[in-house]
């Protein structure tokens, strides 16, 4: 494997990484009830921030490296991603 970019995603540890199959997105996770859209074509800046709540799961701040927490994009709809954690779909 090679190492192609290094950055700080989050002051925390990402627990949870997607990678967008055609477009320059990646999604990251850390602890905190957040997932950020990162854009590499943009110079890997954060576009945006999706904040969790009871409506929408994200990592639980309880996490432990144990723990199964998923994200994936829709491959049907390039705008949309699904996350998955121990509080729910």
């Amino acid at each position: 494997l090679t190492k192609i970019k290094e950055f700080q995603a989050e002051e925390d540890p990402v627990f949870v990484l997607a990678v967008h199959p055609t477009l320059p997105y990646l999604l990251s996770s850390s602890r905190f009830d957040l997932i950020k859209l990162w854009d590499w074509d943009q110079g890997w800046i954060c576009t945006r921030k999706f904040s969790c709540s009871r409506k929408f799961s994200c990592s639980s701040k309880l996490v432990r490296h144990d723990e199964k927490l998923e994200m994936a994009f829709n491959p049907k709809d390039a705008n949309s991603f699904a996350s998955a954690s121990i509080d729910g779909i």
